[in-house]
């Protein structure tokens, strides 16, 4: 009897296991008025490379090939101003083993400073400049990495927002995301990964700082898309996320929706038919 309970247990295990949807952070998209300079500019400086090139967008991932970027091109929708948009409140970090020469870098290809380099007490010197069309953009060189890649890599984007312990549990209950990070009051901050920590969300909540309205940010200005092989399910799982554009399925195969969760920040969920990366 004892042995028939373990073999059951077994099977029901495999059978759950069959039906966990694999997620993971895809890309982060971002529309400019000059995309095509964009990819350029990332590329020369930050060492990615263009992944696809389309007539609405194109993909750059970085050296790890961990994340891409997506450059949208669209002439009916008019980009956020991201110069306006406080550097905690929104901003992309890139991991590098040398934040000094890289700082030089891309001061030298027309990023401008916002705070200086600093070390943390934990020994990460860290850094906030823009890029040339106002994105923010953090450089880290942590004494400890959190990721482990070679080069300079896509370490996470972070948002200032009002509830950040509740935007991590609903990344972890929804999405299969994972707390790598967490700190307490008052901002509590926490870095939440997919389960292959491939990239992160840092979410805080600093009262002094502005928090992004995402519900008047259109998912072709910016979004986050996660890749899954079990689309159908997610959108079922999902029953707390307005849906911005139901499941449908692009002439290449691949199968797209876009949702915004709670917070009204633009979610992309594709389950592509030949993975880019």
């Amino acid at each position: 009897m004892k042995k028939l309970i373990v073999l059951m247990s077994l099977f029901m295990l495999s059978v759950i296991s069959g039906q966990q949807n694999s997620i993971k952070f895809e890309h982060i998209a971002f529309l400019l008025p000059n995309p095509g300079k964009a990819v350029e500019w990332y590329c020369s400086n930050l060492d990615m490379k263009i992944v696809n090139k389309g007539k609405g967008s194109i993909f750059v991932t970085d050296s790890a090939r961990n994340i891409m970027l997506e450059f949208l091109i669209n002439n009916e929708v008019k980009p956020l101003n991201f110069r306006k948009i406080n550097v905690l409140s929104l901003h992309i970090a890139f991991h590098t083993k040398n934040a000094e020469m890289l700082k030089k870098k891309l001061i030298g290809n027309d990023a401008t400073v916002e705070s200086d380099l600093t070390t943390t007490d934990s020994g990460d010197k860290i850094m906030i400049l823009r890029d040339p069309w106002g994105i923010p953009i953090q450089l880290v060189e942590r004494k400890n990495p959190i990721l482990q890649f070679v080069g300079i890599y896509a370490e996470h984007i972070a948002f200032n927002v009002k509830d950040a312990v509740g935007a991590g549990k609903w990344l972890a209950d929804k999405l299969n995301m994972i707390v790598v990070k967490e700190g307490g009051a008052p901002d509590y901050g926490r870095f939440v990964a997919d389960a292959g920590k491939n990239m992160m969300l840092e979410l805080y909540q600093k009262s002094e700082v502005p928090t992004l309205n995402f519900n008047d940010i259109l998912p072709a200005q910016l979004h986050i898309a996660f890749s899954t092989d079990k689309i159908e399910m997610l959108k079922q799982e999902l029953k707390d996320c307005k849906v911005e554009q139901d499941l449908f399925s692009t002439d290449s195969g691949d199968k797209i929706m876009v949702m915004r969760n709670k917070d009204g920040l633009p979610l992309q969920f594709v389950q592509r038919k030949k993975p880019m990366m």
